[in-house]
């Protein structure tokens, strides 16, 4: 740089004295094309200092670095912004399945889980019919099919198309006859009247119910309309009271030898 400097003004010098001879030669008209005082060496410009515009520069480009650095520092910042975010989402994502993986279950947990299905409903079955064969539950049960057989059989009386027949109905109370004397058998304390208050009771409600007209049949029975859903309802009765009363007497459909 000091080297630099001393040539520099150097060829100030130099051309400070080129310029005085150029004046001196064009104001005695000794080279009549010799340029005029207008033109001045380039080193004439006044000189604040040896090596400030280097300076300058170097102090430039480096706050420009600086600038594209810190630029480049925030993008760069962004971009592991948003990397980092869709890491940790696809951490959770994958974390997740794998949670509903392991608790998904196997072959051998869905056969057993069938199992235990099966013996729960074979449980309430078995609990069911336990409490269906209870003299107490089964009479209320004969009663109540009694009664609906006779609103089926009343339901029709004069009309040419019937739900039951003056033999069905017989037959029906000749049943619900037959099963009330072997309940009193097995169980003598058995409150008939009670149960035979209870069945008409819930007969009664039945017959209000907006589901149970809808649905079984009862309300064309008690509109007195045949139908084939009236029809299904009173063979229920019936058929009922006959099943129950073949349990209790085995040998009661068997035709006797009579010869």
């Amino acid at each position: 740089m000091e080297f630099i400097g001393r040539a520099r003004l150097f060829a100030r010098s130099a051309c400070q004295q080129l310029e005085a001879g150029t004046d001196l030669a064009s104001r005695h008209g000794s080279d009549p094309h010799a340029p005029t005082g207008n033109r001045r060496c380039l080193f004439s410009a006044p000189w604040s200092g040896v090596g400030e515009p280097d300076a300058e520069q170097a102090e430039s480009r480096k706050r420009n670095a600086e600038e594209q650095q810190a630029s480049n520092d925030a993008v760069r910042q962004v971009y592991d912004e948003y990397h980092q975010a869709n890491r940790k989402a696809r951490e959770a994502e994958m974390k997740e399945r794998a949670e509903a993986a392991s608790q998904e279950p196997s072959g051998a947990d869905i056969m057993r889980l069938m199992r235990e299905n099966q013996a729960e409903q074979q449980r309430v079955i078995e609990a069911a019919i336990a409490e269906a064969a209870k003299p107490t539950t089964m009479m209320l049960n004969a009663y109540r099919n009694y009664l609906a057989a006779r609103q089926c059989f009343d339901s029709r009386v004069g009309f040419a198309v019937v739900y039951l027949t003056p033999q069905q109905m017989e037959e029906a109370k000749a049943q619900v006859k037959g099963i009330e004397a072997a309940l009193l058998q097995k169980e003598p304390s058995l409150a008939t009247d009670e149960r035979w208050e209870t069945a008409n009771r819930e007969e009664a409600a039945a017959n209000d119910n907006i589901a149970e007209l809808v649905y079984t049949g009862r309300g064309n029975v008690k509109e007195r309309t045949y139908t084939e859903q009236g029809r299904r309802f009173c063979a229920i009765a019936v058929g009922w009271l006959r099943e129950r009363y073949g349990d209790l007497y085995p040998d009661s459909p068997t035709v006797k030898k009579d010869f």
